[in-house]
């Protein structure tokens, strides 16, 4: 039986366990229960906190939800080791840099491990971005939902730099499609979406085209990151 420890903001707030494949359960924890009460939505609007278990449907959809898809999905589990239909192996993986600021790891493991930022030039970022383009993903340890291909970096005062382990990423660097394609325009449309509703105060996310040593990408701000005067970055 696999069992992840949930954490969100220093507490330990749930256990995820495989009963099986096709089983998954999770029990709040009572660090949880005492810190935001009885049916807060901290950790998901699908999974309010409960003395009671939650619908193991409830738990597998909101898991597969902080998954990629694709080619993706299938790379990062084979890097693993895992079946790609077991989200709760996968995300034993990949857990540590999810959407938001939850963090999944193995029980009893060291939700906040020891990382560093690689600093990348732009030829570097590109290298990254072929390596997801031709394989499915980037050598990074993060589980970022969807299906375009994409990476994650943090902007640092000297420039772009790779995440490795924990250091939250602050940028998704998603890369355009084939010039020849009929939808080759699709990130020229994402980055024209998210300003026109950042200018009607719809949105505050800022995102902007831009090329990495002739790979044209959008570079997309990620809302689910603070970055405080001090140079610290936090989940949120």
């Amino acid at each position: 039986m696999t069992v992840l420890d949930a954490w969100l903001y220093g507490t330990h707030v749930a256990e995820v366990r495989s009963l099986n494949p096709e089983r998954v359960e999770l029990r709040f924890t009572g660090d949880a229960l005492d810190r935001w009460g009885v049916n807060a939505p901290v950790l998901s609007g699908l999974l309010p906190l409960s003395f009671d278990a939650p619908a193991p449907a409830r738990v597998s959809a909101w898991l597969r939800g902080l998954m990629p898809e694709g080619a993706s999905r299938r790379r990062l589990a084979q890097n693993a080791g895992v079946d790609t239909q077991d989200t709760v192996a996968f995300l034993g993986a990949y857990g540590l840099d999810t959407t938001g600021a939850l963090v999944l790891v193995p029980q009893g493991a060291d939700p906040d491990p020891p990382g560093h930022l690689d600093p990348v030039s732009d030829t570097q970022v590109a290298h990254l971005l072929d390596q997801a383009e031709t394989t499915g993903s980037a050598d990074q340890i993060t589980s970022i939902a969807g299906l375009e291909t994409k990476i994650a970096l943090t902007w640092t005062p000297a420039g772009w730099a790779s995440p490795v382990g924990r250091p939250p990423s602050t940028h998704i660097v998603k890369l355009a499609r084939p010039s020849g394609s009929r939808t080759a325009d699709l990130i020229d449309t994402e980055a024209a979406a998210l300003d026109l509703a950042r200018r009607c105060a719809l949105s505050t996310v800022h995102a902007e085209l831009v090329t990495f040593a002739g790979r044209r990408t959008i570079v997309v701000e990620r809302y689910d990151r603070v970055a405080h005067e001090d140079g610290r970055l936090t989940r949120v």
